[in-house]
């Protein structure tokens, strides 16, 4: 509760896809995306539970260095 988290998602040239959390790099996953594509933004929270979920989103910044 009151937490706040920096998370981030960087797709190469080659469609690997490296997942930070607070500035860190804590997974990178190889192929993870088509490069022939355009890509969609999208921000969501899964409920696994009974219990619910509540994320408040600040902001988000999406830019596309690819030409697509």
């Amino acid at each position: 509760a009151a937490t706040y988290a920096t998370f981030r998602v960087a797709i190469d040239t080659t469609g690997a896809a490296t997942f930070f959390y607070n500035g860190r790099a804590k997974f990178k996953k190889a192929l993870a995306v088509a490069t022939t594509v355009g890509l969609c933004p999208f921000f969501g929270i899964r409920n696994n539970g009974a219990a619910a979920h509540v994320a408040n989103l600040d902001y988000i910044k999406c830019w596309c260095d690819r030409g697509v």
